[in-house]
């Protein structure tokens, strides 16, 4: 992306704008499956469609995924489920924090997987519809869904590293990443 956030162009706007457009798709969408892949969270909206991968025949996704590798969070009607450094915390009741990650990397092991599971309910329910889209000219994002929950995602740094990335699984259609700086379109 090669820009410095402190510098503040005046297109910063008009470019959140655009990401903001662009995610308006996913109004009316449920949120159909949230999960990790080591630190990174991701969420998958719209119907769940089966794809053949070189890992599985079977493999699955939503008809659209937001990946965030930066702070987010994901709220609900009575404060935070689950948050970005919750996959470096056990999982139990005194949740311990994994420097090394040696007790966290298993899918099921961290805080994460342990807190995200209030939510699959309302997954298979298909009751999480999303209702709001908006980016800020930080290029934070919010993402309102029925019944008071909301994913929030804010850039970690004001570098022009990616922060989060939104797209269509196991499409040919393009990623847009976006950083602190802004964002750009491309592959995977």
């Amino acid at each position: 992306m090669g820009r410095d956030s402190t510098s503040q162009e005046p297109y910063t706007l008009a470019i959140a704008h655009g990401v903001e457009a662009a995610l308006q798709v996913l109004v009316g969408k449920p949120m159909a499956r949230a999960g990790r892949a080591a630190s990174l969270a991701w969420f998958q909206f719209g119907e769940i469609r089966t794809h053949v991968t070189k890992r599985s025949p079977k493999a699955k996704a939503g008809e659209y995924a937001l990946h965030a590798e930066c702070l987010w969070r994901l709220l609900g009607p009575d404060g935070v489920i689950t948050a970005m450094s919750d996959v470096h915390y056990t999982a139990g009741p005194e949740p311990e924090y994994d420097y090394d990650g040696d007790k966290t990397n298993a899918i099921g092991s961290s805080r994460f997987d342990e807190r995200i599971r209030r939510i699959r309910p309302l997954e298979k329910a298909r009751a999480l519809v999303v209702e709001r889209v908006t980016v800020d000219a930080g290029f934070g994002l919010s993402v309102e869904l029925a019944r008071g929950y909301r994913i929030e995602v804010a850039p970690a740094d004001t570098t022009d590293e990616e922060q989060w990335r939104f797209f269509r699984p196991w499409s040919d259609d393009h990623h847009l990443v976006v950083s602190a700086c802004g964002m750009e379109v491309g592959g995977e």
